[in-house]
């Protein structure tokens, strides 16, 4: 049939009459420039015509201050976080008081267990009881003329003895004396 032609046959048929008549395509392109596009008819369908036209959209924003290579990397938690509290008028809170350093302790006065024993620092339990039960017969309030002094030796006796012979107790004691506190 006639009217089942392609686009190509009806472009060359068309145009051998001559150059005189425009082509099919050059008509269809006219006409596509004078009728106005499917977006256009449909604001034309929505709108009456005697309606105003629509604003004119906002001008784009524009920044009010310098841009500097700063403002170029990304702000990190942190300094949002400081920009926000500045801003709202958070105020960094006073510093708290602080408390006067004391003074160390002064050094134990006095001999220390292992010098009141006679023994080394690294002396096993039983050599630690068989010096206790030497210095106890020595200083023994039963034996001495000056009770009252030998009552004190023999209290700082069992001290020692009491320290020393318990293990944990004897940890702390020698932590304490390297540091030098006393204990």
């Amino acid at each position: 049939m006639p009217w089942e032609t392609s686009r190509d046959e009806v472009d060359v048929d068309v145009s051998v009459g001559g150059g005189a008549n425009p082509s099919l395509s050059e008509r269809f392109e006219s006409w596509r420039a004078r009728e106005p596009s499917l977006s256009e008819r449909f604001e034309r369908w929505r709108r009456p015509a005697d309606a105003p036209p629509p604003p004119p959209p906002p001008p784009p924003r524009t920044r009010t201050r310098r841009r500097s290579s700063a403002d170029d990397a990304p702000e990190s938690l942190g300094e949002r976080f400081e920009r926000w509290r500045i801003e709202r008028g958070f105020a960094d809170p006073p510093p708290l008081p602080r408390a006067p350093v004391p003074p160390p302790p002064p050094p134990p006065r006095g001999p220390s267990y292992y010098d009141l024993l006679g023994v080394d620092p690294c002396a096993s339990e039983a050599e630690i009881s068989r010096a206790y039960r030497k210095m106890a017969l020595s200083h023994h309030p039963d034996r001495a003329r000056d009770k009252a002094r030998a009552s004190a030796a023999m209290a700082e006796l069992n001290a020692a003895r009491g320290v020393l012979l318990d293990a944990h107790a004897r940890r702390r004691y020698d932590i304490h004396r390297r540091v030098g506190v006393a204990a």
